[in-house]
């Protein structure tokens, strides 16, 4: 599934520069996160320019990075205001702000889907595991009941001449 508003990457251990690759309005807006924990701008990584993010360190291997646009939902980037002039910038930023919400909207969507997926994987895994303790529990059973028979098989008196 395409997403409009994630890059995912796996550290090598050397790599610090990793590429940005969707739209945002303000750089505070994406966030950057290491094996899930949300990074600071300005001491973990810096901006190189307007695509591309530089780690201080070089993200260990096989560790995940996610970076990630969080567009405002709770306020508007612009306020438009009555006899104002309506520059072809904030007009942008109005709208890109409401298409970013909607983007990220269907990817948050999409991660729900994939997990509800796995969710019932792993329901069926369950039932799996289940059947086999049950077919477990039987086998013990056999396997107590076959330690009785040699108990009493070893408690009987020995036929002499008899060789099994």
């Amino acid at each position: 599934m395409a997403e409009y508003s994630v890059n995912r990457y796996t550290g090598n251990g050397s790599n610090v520069d990793f590429s940005v690759t969707f739209g945002y309005i303000n750089r505070t807006h994406v966030k950057v996160y290491l094996a899930g924990v949300l990074k600071t701008a300005g001491v973990d990584y810096t901006w190189l320019n307007n695509t591309t993010i530089r780690f201080t360190v070089a993200p260990a291997n096989g560790v995940a990075i996610t970076i990630d646009r969080d567009t405002p939902l709770a306020a508007k980037v612009v306020d438009f205001e009555n006899a104002s002039v309506l520059t072809a910038e904030n007009l942008d930023d109005a709208f890109d702000q409401m298409l970013f919400i909607s983007q990220e909207s269907k990817d948050d969507a999409g991660v729900v889907l994939d997990n509800a997926a796995a969710i019932d994987t792993v329901a069926a895994n369950i039932g799996s595991i289940n059947t086999d303790a049950a077919n477990i529990t039987s086998i013990n059973t056999v396997a107590g009941s076959i330690a009785n028979i040699n108990a009493v098989a070893g408690s009987l008196p020995t036929l002499a001449g008899y060789a099994p």
